[in-house]
């Protein structure tokens, strides 16, 4: 059996990350899961539901103590201790993986079965065709306001946003969403991108 150790705090910021991609459905059970691989120091998670989908990765340092791990769990949440210290502790094998968080309670495990089918490559999905002419940073919680503007005024069954950017990563951006009656423009200028934020 494969085991690694992850700091709680790290942990719920993955479950975080991708839970929101989690398939909801029946249609492909194997996508009601979150598939996480380890290879050398660093973990990947990733979950997708068919029209979107999430991946995080987190360098591990040196203290990794498996070469690989595989394994795919339902989306947990867990309450971070108070001082943050504790690990979660992941266990896969062929048939199950095993999720262990200490809790003020005590040891709670959660045991999930392997799913049967084959995951998504989402890396194919990310990767694949990933050449892109521009780049620009935002701030993230100007963007997440701009899109719920866009989701409560927009009478689109599709909550279509429109997203405009210029070449020039200083230039406005504009989310918008375009009615034959009705345009509503959130306009977000952009962060510039230095060095050390990379």
């Amino acid at each position: 059996m494969n085991q690694i150790r992850i700091n709680e705090i790290v942990f719920k910021r993955i479950m975080d990350a991708v839970k929101c991609s989690v398939a909801r459905d029946e249609s492909r059970p194997i996508l009601k899961f979150i598939k996480i691989k380890v290879t050398g120091n660093k973990l990947v998670a990733y979950s997708l539901d068919g029209y979107r989908a999430s991946r995080v990765t987190v360098s591990l340092g040196e203290n990794v103590d498996c070469d690989f791990f595989e394994g795919y769990i339902k989306p947990i949440q867990i309450k971070v201790s108070k001082n943050g210290i504790n690990d979660v502790v992941l266990c896969a094998d062929e048939i199950q993986t095993t999720v262990q968080v200490k809790t003020e309670y005590g040891l709670l495990s959660y045991v999930f079965d392997k799913p049967a089918g084959d995951y998504v490559d989402a890396d194919k999905i990310y990767d694949g065709d990933r050449e892109h002419d521009r780049e620009f940073a935002v701030n993230a919680r100007y963007v997440v306001e701009a899109m719920k503007v866009i989701e409560k005024t927009s009478l689109n069954k599709n909550n279509m946003a429109i997203i405009e950017c210029k070449e020039d990563p200083i230039k406005p951006i504009i989310i918008r969403s375009k009615e034959s009656d009705f345009l509503n423009e959130q306009l977000i200028l952009p962060i510039r991108i230095f060095k050390e934020e990379e």
